[in-house]
């Protein structure tokens, strides 16, 4: 399947937020948690606002911040058949998400390439990381560590 390509919801398109981000687990939560955000939204052409976190610094993410009080929905389980965020009749819209959102990796298999393009670090970051991934590449027998 095509990754949908990036976009902005308009202005004034209903919002989903996570204002537990950044401090509802420690790192890979948190990118579980943003990648869940931003895929959902997309699914489903929300404008996703969320409190400053580590992605901000790592991957440039630049979302607007949470404008206002919403209701609070929390993850229920790990089969997004059934929990009540993603198997809900209609898409949420203005609401406040609570959870981990670790499903299974096909619930994400779709937008694969627009999750790798959201955790793609900053160039300072790159750059800065780069020579110790090419010694990590160079000491393994095939060449490669599968980064």
């Amino acid at each position: 399947m095509n990754t949908p390509p990036i976009r902005a919801p308009k202005e004034g398109r209903p919002v989903i937020t996570m204002t537990s981000l950044g401090v509802n687990g420690r790192f890979a939560n948190q990118l579980f948690q943003y990648a869940f955000l931003k895929t959902y939204a997309l699914r489903h052409d929300l404008r996703v606002e969320t409190p400053p976190w580590i992605g901000n610094v790592l991957f440039g993410a630049s979302d607007p911040l949470p404008s206002r009080p919403l209701q609070l929905v929390k993850q229920e389980g790990h089969d997004p058949d059934t929990d009540p965020v993603t198997a809900a009749a209609a898409p949420l819209r203005d609401v406040d998400l609570w959870g981990y959102f670790q499903y299974h990796t096909k619930y994400y298999a779709p937008f694969r390439d627009y999750i790798r393009r959201l955790f793609t670090p900053v160039p300072e970051i790159s750059a800065a990381l780069s020579p110790a991934l090419e010694r990590l590449r160079a000491r393994t027998e095939t060449g490669g560590c599968g980064v």
